[in-house]
């Protein structure tokens, strides 16, 4: 799963045999090379040590296939026999052996496949549908069979662009005739197909070619690059802006403050990039052409000249150009670091109880360039001294939807919470046990801790949770359990194979690959089994496929031999069974809980059923279900915050210092707010998993209210089991 990864501090760089050029003039990689060079690097260094043979070859090609049809809708079974038949034999050779012949023909044949049922489309799309059949359409394929023959094929896609058409009727946000709409979007795919060239077609072997040793071993294009240096060190070097696909133009969706865009004022909100030029070379068409490739063009070296030419998106009609010109540099995501809320809350005694709760997106690590960017460590300290000075007698730890990042950075700040000692072990593929250590002096906070996750919660944060859980430090509520991710990654840049080691731009990419596994201190592996929460909080995640075990290819579950190490003399009491019972009762009188509860049930059968009904009026029944579920949601949870006094102070890593914390919201308006908020606006959506993060089907509002406000009664409970009347932060402690 992209973008669910552990990413080591350091790079992990190999020797490989294989003989590479460049081409000097354009710095653009020997796409022989490049294979050869990515298959010698996973048999050498992949954790399975598997070899690149014929056995594996039926692996790569059967994942090459899903990758470009994921749904299975454009090659039949035919396809696949005839594809399988030609060219599995020899597949591993021509990997090996930097031969593009195979992934060139197949994708040949894709591109057909598609073109002709484009075309094909479009006169589905001039029939007329009544909409009143009784028959259904399969919702999600990826697990379905290939459809035997062509026959087969055609009435699959009778059945799924009367689907699409319908969803188009019944969508409250239709912006367009639902027939141009859909047309719209298989022009646009087939488009984006037809366009991809040889490097492009390589990029997608290659990720196949990885996937099939592991779902977390990535080909990372230099766009894919790019992302997962963002993704790990939030910064970005380039213009600043953030861009999508919209008629054929990239237009800019969002400008990140503090960038080049911003400072220059000459880029806004809406504005088309139809060209981009390299310092002072010629301008390339940006017109129709892939996001991958346009980002690619506009990311670069900091200090270095971009120029784009732009149609301005001001709304006026005006169709004339401009070229402007911009110096990139590093730009600081700041939205995605740590940030935290002071809450109070009234007691029944008249009291105020005051609460921490620290929201870590990501395990990022600190910058190694000109802008003075921390790692996460040093953020949540900055967050938690505050906290420590504004006598909070309590701490969440939100990990919800963290994906990992960076094994020391978890380790790192796993030592502000237990004293020095082993939090994991981590086994390579020789079998060498490597203990990763939290090695802060002194832990600088002790009082009484949750962490908060849920299924989306992986890799470095589900290290995190599993050390304070094997500590007995922190209570874990949430889902059921965390994602189960328990491998490591090393990312090999390519570019010093393919280029040498001269100042070249990341045209190559990079190979993301799995190198160790991840055991708990008890000698239990996280991988595929996860963290199991101490207390459940019903939620949307929770009841959808989410998980390690739900990719393809994981490596399996197995246990090493625990760690000699002093767990029990950091154990503090967490009365387990007595929060969970009390959270039990909670959730049983609450009526918003029996809202979502309704809401997990639809969305079980949704996944069991897996069909969407041709019929108008059943679909649009549903939908009023839906509806109808989302608004109770909303109408109790308003009156629940009718009743809920409490307070939440915003923390910013920019407000550590401020005399005074910005309040947030109060309980009661918040609520106040939402019920401003028009009823019944669910979409009709293909998605199999409503109220996942991202989709709007269900009350996201809703359900995270609910889930933060038990999330705080658990910390309440613990606070008041424990007898503690204040924390103890060493708020002094470097």
């Amino acid at each position: 799963m992209k973008g669910i990864c552990i990413a080591i501090s350091a790079g992990l760089f190999c020797s490989s045999t294989a003989s590479v050029v460049a081409d000097e003039r354009t710095g653009a990689p020997d796409l022989h090379a490049m294979e050869a060079t990515v298959g010698q690097l996973l048999e050498q260094n992949h954790y399975s040590r598997r070899i690149l043979d014929s056995n594996m070859a039926k692996e790569i090609l059967e994942t090459y296939l899903e990758s470009l049809d994921y749904d299975k809708m454009f090659f039949t079974q035919e396809d696949i026999d005839q594809i399988e038949n030609e060219y599995s034999s020899g597949l591993n050779d021509d990997i090996l052996l930097g031969n593009l012949t195979s992934a060139k023909n197949i994708y040949k044949i894709f591109k057909q496949r598609v073109d002709q049922r484009v075309a094909d489309i479009n006169e589905l799309l001039t029939q007329r549908y009544n909409f009143s059949s009784g028959r259904t359409v399969t919702a999600n394929r990826a697990k379905e069979p290939w459809p035997a023959n062509a026959s087969e094929a055609d009435r699959i896609w009778r059945d799924w662009i009367e689907k699409e058409l319908l969803e188009e009727k019944l969508s409250t946000s239709a912006r367009e005739p639902r027939h141009e709409a859909v047309g719209r979007h298989y022009r646009e795919l087939q488009d984006q197909i037809d366009h991809q060239d040889d490097q492009d077609v390589l990029r997608i072997f290659l990720e196949a070619v990885a996937q099939a040793y592991d779902p977390h071993s990535e080909y990372l294009g230099p766009s894919g690059l790019n992302e997962f240096k963002i993704d790990t060190r939030l910064t970005i070097s380039g213009i600043g802006v953030q861009t999508r696909m919209k008629n054929g133009y990239a237009t800019i969706e969002r400008i990140f403050p503090g960038g080049p865009a911003e400072r220059s004022g000459q880029l806004h909100l809406g504005d088309m990039i139809v060209g981009v030029a390299q310092g002072d070379g010629p301008f390339v068409n940006a017109v129709h052409t892939e996001s991958d490739k346009i980002r690619e063009m506009i990311l670069g070296k900091t200090g270095s000249v971009v120029r784009l030419r732009i149609i301005p998106g001001d709304g006026k009609g005006s169709p004339k150009r401009r070229a402007i010109t911009l110096i990139r540099r590093e730009v600081r995501l700041t939205e995605g670091e740590a940030h935290a809320q002071l809450i109070e809350r009234p007691t029944t005694d008249g009291k105020i109880l005051k609460l921490g709760w620290i929201t870590v997106p990501c395990f990022y690590e600190g910058s190694d360039n000109s802008i003075k960017a921390t790692g996460v460590t040093q953020d949540v300290t900055a967050l938690l001294k505050r906290l420590g000075r504004e006598g909070i007698q309590g701490l969440v730890i939100d990990l919800r939807n963290n994906g990992g990042g960076s094994v020391d950075e978890a380790a790192r700040t796993s030592g502000l919470f237990i004293n020095p000692g082993p939090i994991a072990e981590l086994k390579d593929a020789n079998d060498t046990i490597h203990l990763l250590m939290a090695q802060r002096v002194s832990a600088l906070y002790n009082g009484p801790m949750v962490l908060l996750d849920n299924k989306l919660t992986a890799s470095a944060s589900e290290i995190f949770c599993a050390a304070m859980q094997d500590y007995g430090r922190a209570v874990i509520v949430g889902d059921s359990r965390s994602s189960g991710k328990g491998t490591v990654q090393g990312v090999i840049d390519l570019n010093g194979f393919l280029h040498g080691l001269g100042d070249v731009a990341d045209s190559a990419g990079a190979l993301k690959i799995t190198i160790q596994k991840v055991y708990r201190i008890t000698g239990e592996s996280i991988q595929l089994k996860g963290v199991i929460s101490d207390v459940t909080i019903p939620s949307l995640t929770d009841s959808a496929e989410f998980g390690e075990s739900e990719q393809e290819h994981p490596l399996t579950y197995d246990q090493v031999a625990p760690t000699a190490s002093d767990v029990a003399g950091q154990h503090k009491a967490l009365f387990l069974d007595e929060l969970r019972n009390r959270s039990i009762k909670r959730i049983k009188e609450d009526p918003v809980f029996h809202d979502l509860s309704a809401e997990i049930h639809l969305i079980k059968q949704k996944l069991r059923d897996n069909c969407v009904s041709l019929n108008e009026e059943v679909l649009r029944n549903e939908i009023a279900e839906e509806v109808r579920l989302q608004d109770k949601a909303d109408g109790d949870q308003i009156t629940a915050g009718l009743h809920d006094r409490t307070k939440y102070y915003q923390l910013m890593l920019a407000d550590v210092d401020k005399p005074k914390l910005k309040l947030e919201r109060k309980g009661e308006l918040e609520m106040a707010k939402k019920h401003a908020v028009p009823a019944g606006t669910v979409e009709c959506s293909n998605s199999l998993f409503p109220g996942i993060p991202g989709e709007k089907d269900f009350g996201i509002a809703t359900e995270n209210e609910a889930i933060t406000r038990e999330t705080l009664n658990i910390l309440s409970d613990l606070i008041s089991l424990e007898r503690i009347p204040l924390m103890a932060t060493n708020a002094e402690s470097p």
